[in-house]
């Protein structure tokens, strides 16, 4: 199972989530959003380096792959700033807040969260090229999806469904005593 696909929704779900909650402190003066917004960076920070892991892990799989170069260098190299940006502006608030203050009040904090936003956003643009362009991390229709020795080659029984939902056989059960007869039907 590759974690890589799972991992990478963190950062952007932790990016937009601060971006509200920025917004919900301007609108609102609540200094909890303020909390809950370095929360989201906290969250995407693990994510997003969890991420940029998964990714290196996964890298050899895709990285001969004919035609998607650019496309891999770019969301890689964008994966490596927003997990820096992430950590930059996580070491900054903790700095501030040690401190007794937010240097980055006001604007500041809202324009870091869009920023995070741009980012993860940039970096899933590309790596949603890689995967829904050149087909990076999907398996091939056709290919063997089953674990060795697990076989399902069985013939299934052919049947139809009627309008009503009913499924009806498409042949005479075997159970059936004599040619004409009426068959009971499936449930």
């Amino acid at each position: 199972m590759q974690l890589h696909p799972i991992l990478v929704h963190l950062p952007i779900a932790a990016s937009w989530l601060g971006l509200g909650f920025e917004i919900w402190s301007r609108l609102r003066d609540r200094e909890e959003a303020l909390w809950a917004s370095d929360a989201t960076v906290v969250a995407g920070a693990i994510g997003a380096i969890g991420a940029v892991i998964s990714g290196k892990l996964v890298e050899e799989a895709v990285e001969d792959m004919p035609g998607i170069h650019d496309v891999f260098e770019a969301h890689e190299r964008l994966g490596y700033v927003a997990a820096a940006a992430f950590l930059l502006v996580l070491a900054y608030r903790i700095w501030c807040r040690r401190r007794g203050g937010d240097a980055l009040a006001g604007w500041g904090r809202l324009v870091t969260a869009a920023l995070l936003v741009a980012l993860t956003g940039a970096t899933g643009f590309f790596g949603g090229r890689l995967v829904y362009e050149h087909g990076a991390g999907v398996t091939a229709p056709g290919a063997e999806l089953t674990a060795p020795g697990h076989d399902h080659e069985q013939e299934a029984p052919e049947v139809l469904q009627s309008p009503g939902g009913e499924v009806e056989p498409t042949s005479e059960p075997e159970d059936a005593s004599e040619p004409g007869e009426a068959s009971a039907s499936l449930p």
